[in-house]
């Protein structure tokens, strides 16, 4: 899936994945209920279309739990866990490996062209752009590295530091704005403590 409000990623745990969804660039706060609709829709995408009751082994959320959280068991039938490190879902990988019984052709070629001319947009972003959103997407496993960071952009270090030089920037300022823009936007949610 292509976005650019929320990614989401497979982890693996064991004989399951956990999809974990992510928030990319956002800098106000998010009601819970669109994080928590966000993640039964994923679940119910996954019944629809592989026609199958495809069922979550776990669902958690970063929110604390509710008054009731009964609604939230009935809803995507499985344990439900609150105040979590992260919002995701816990899907087997006999689920993911399932066949698309919906498949067709027709439309796959049809979002094929969609993706591919998506994908051309993104890759006009600047490569500033580029490093934001991978600094963005990485920062919460550590300080992520200029390296690692112009390894999974598909260029040279060198590369990459000549690049931002060209748009009058460097690795260090696109970190430290990606961690300001990150702080702005934790220290507005309630949920988390200065700490």
């Amino acid at each position: 899936m292509i976005s650019d409000a929320i990614t989401l990623d497979l982890e693996p745990d064991g004989s399951n994945h956990w999809m974990v969804l992510g928030l990319i660039g956002n800098t106000r706060p998010l009601p819970r209920q669109r994080l928590e609709y966000s993640l039964l829709t994923v679940a119910t995408l996954c019944r629809w279309i592989t026609r199958r009751d495809v069922q979550p082994q776990a669902v958690e959320f970063v929110d604390p739990e509710p008054a009731d959280a009964r609604p939230y068991v009935a809803a995507f039938g499985c344990p439900v866990r609150f105040g979590q490190p992260r919002n995701r879902l816990l899907l087997t990988n006999r689920d993911l490996e399932m066949p698309l019984l919906s498949s067709d052709p027709v439309l796959f070629d049809m979002h094929q062209r969609v993706i591919e001319s998506r994908l051309v947009r993104l890759g006009h972003a600047s490569t500033g752009q580029r490093v934001t959103e991978e600094i963005i997407h990485r920062l919460h496993l550590g300080e992520p590295r200029r390296e690692d960071i112009a390894s999974s952009l598909a260029m040279a270090d060198r590369t990459l530091q000549r690049r931002l030089r060209e748009e009058d920037t460097n690795f260090q300022q696109l970190l430290d704005d990606a961690r300001r823009d990150l702080a702005q936007k934790y220290l507005a949610e309630d949920r988390y403590t200065l700490g």
